[in-house]
């Protein structure tokens, strides 16, 4: 796996995200992943649930609307779990404020200033596959993407 620093490889590339957060997206419940830098790539995306897990993010799984989606489903860390289609990325401002959802809002920081990616076509994994994350969008060994859609040969 490599660092991907000028973001116009033309994909799959793949994301780290602490849970539930990771689940969310591959689940279709977070259809926006807020970030503080935007890049020019637009593509398939994999997601990987990093190993961080706190007491704060536990928690969370006991409050709405995080229990009410993730519930009690067992969470991977540390693996792949799944794939999305980064479509689009906005820069927060007061319009796409208005624009999201009352549970959107809860699961990113939406400060103005940052910026929206917008996902489309989650797709959670029959099974993680395991794999250390990196920050950043980074590129994933050959053929995980395949796995994870069900294009392996």
């Amino acid at each position: 796996m490599t660092f991907n620093p000028d973001f116009k490889r033309r994909g799959p590339i793949a994301i780290s995200l602490w849970q539930p957060w990771a689940a969310l997206v591959v689940l279709g419940h977070k259809r926006i992943e807020t970030r503080h830098w935007e890049n020019q790539y637009r593509g398939p995306v994999i997601i990987h649930a990093a190993k961080r897990w706190t007491r704060d993010q536990a928690a969370l799984l006991r409050q709405d609307p995080f229990r009410k989606l993730v519930g009690r489903a067992p969470l991977a860390f540390m693996a792949y779990i799944g794939t999305v289609n980064l479509v689009d990325i906005l820069k927060i401002d007061q319009s796409t404020l208005c624009a999201i959802s009352e549970q959107e809002a809860a699961f990113g920081n939406f400060t103005p200033g940052r910026f929206a990616w917008i996902l489309e076509n989650p797709q959670a994994a029959v099974a993680p596959i395991a794999a250390a994350g990196h920050q950043g969008i980074w590129t994933p060994a050959p053929g995980v993407f395949a796995q994870l859609t069900g294009q392996a040969a």
